[in-house]
């Protein structure tokens, strides 16, 4: 069992190196998405995973995708908000990304437009 979580870290940790070069050489939003493509479809096959093998497998594409989407989500907010604003929209984002909203007040202060 600790082999399912084990893949997806690795591959997560190689993942966030390699594709933040990707991001750099080939845009940041054609490797998000690819990067988004790669997390659902590993998802996906772990659902549909028929023994220990597999799952393992599929959690580490699993992990190859989130590793993208964990980098290129945060270089494509830096792309987007003026340096001025940036570290108060990072301080008021972190604390929502942490933890799910679990009510609508949370989910009030959780909003961009707030």
């Amino acid at each position: 069992m600790s082999w399912v979580v084990t893949s997806y870290l690795l591959a997560e940790t190689v993942a966030t190196v390699l594709v933040g070069k990707f991001g750099d050489l080939f845009g940041r939003k054609v490797i998000f998405q690819i990067s988004a493509v790669v997390f659902i479809t590993g998802s996906f096959l772990c659902g549909l995973a028929t023994n220990m093998t597999l799952l393992i497998v599929w959690r580490g594409l699993q992990g190859i995708g989130a590793g993208g989407l964990m980098v290129t989500s945060m270089a494509l907010i830096a792309d987007v908000i003026r340096c001025a604003s940036a570290a108060s929209t990072r301080a008021r984002s972190g604390p929502c990304s942490a933890s799910p909203p679990s009510s609508a007040r949370s989910s009030a202060v959780c909003s961009p437009t707030t």
